[in-house]
């Protein structure tokens, strides 16, 4: 597909790594393979100490570098946001990849719904199972958002100006603010993800998504901000904070961390009323547990 001549339909590539000397490479290398290239690509690296400098510089010819102290991802993607001066922003992560046609078809799926602002896809853990076969395409608004998180940074297009307007990455919220981040982005607009995997994701033990205590306590700094903004339904909020911490001490017993679960069993208990706290478990956590025994004893194919 040749790039177009519109600018509303130019792309900058941002790209942020940290000590990702092992994946760094092949995350660029799948920039440059897109179908649909980028008009910019912007790598920030966040203050690396282990050579993933070297490597980054070794693209120096086909891309824009941009070196700072280690300030933590929302920081070094806002950096990239800053620089960036193409209309859509799609972001990656310096230890993910993307299949070669991604851009070219959230492209696409932006000339058949002139009024989206982001764009998203699914991803896999097994570089092997990227498709672009399209199944579905699902809209997700704010609230759905609030619900779950819906996107991987990484899968995620969005036009710049939107970026912008809101400030960019909370980097108080690291840990989750890319949950963040999508929340506001979604606020009196759809987003849309494709469903066909787009992405590979390596999920790392030891990144900060890994530290539920600390995601529980961001996780309800968010939704005590939502309801003092009062953009949602304040009932939907009050059962989303205690779902929340519910689904965060899930992952603590799915992880083996029973002691870690119990301590956070006091913050679920404040997090909200007896009577949203039976709402919360009935409409959230029980379809949450259910969907995961099942994942648990299906059989392997």
């Amino acid at each position: 597909m040749p790039n177009p001549a519109s600018d509303q339909e130019s792309i900058s590539a941002i790209v942020t790594s940290y000590n990702s000397k092992g994946t760094i490479g092949p995350a660029i290398e799948s920039v440059l393979a897109q179908s649909f290239k980028p008009q910019e690509i912007i790598v920030v690296d966040d203050g690396s100490s282990d050579g993933s400098k070297e490597i980054i510089n070794s693209y120096s010819g086909e891309i824009q570098i941009a070196f700072r102290e280690n300030g933590g991802p929302s920081k070094a993607r806002n950096h990239g946001i800053e620089l960036a001066s193409e209309s859509w922003l799609a972001f990656l992560d310096g230890d993910d990849i993307w299949h070669p046609k991604k851009l070219e078809l959230q492209i696409e799926a932006s000339r058949q719904n002139p009024d989206l602002q982001i764009i998203a896809t699914d991803w896999s853990r097994e570089i092997s199972k990227l498709d672009d076969h399209i199944k579905s395409q699902r809209r997700y608004f704010a609230e759905d958002i609030a619900i779950l998180n819906r996107f991987q940074t990484s899968t995620v297009m969005m036009k710049r100006e939107l970026a912008r307007s809101i400030n960019g990455f909370d980097s108080e919220l690291d840990s989750a603010e890319d949950w963040d981040m999508w929340l506001r982005a979604t606020k009196d607009r759809y987003s849309l993800v494709l469903g066909a995997p787009l992405v590979f994701y390596r999920d790392s033990p030891q990144g900060v998504s890994k530290d539920l205590r600390k995601l529980a306590r961001k996780a309800d700094q968010i939704m005590l901000r939502e309801s003092q903004s009062q953009d949602l339904d304040p009932q939907l909020l009050r059962e989303l904070r205690i779902w929340h911490q519910h689904r965060l001490i899930i992952g603590q017993l799915l992880s083996e961390h029973p002691l870690e679960a119990l301590g956070m069993i006091p913050n679920s208990i404040r997090a909200g009323r007896p009577m949203d706290q039976i709402a919360a478990f009935r409409r959230y956590t029980v379809p949450f547990l259910m969907e995961r025994l099942k994942r648990r004893t299906k059989p392997k194919s």
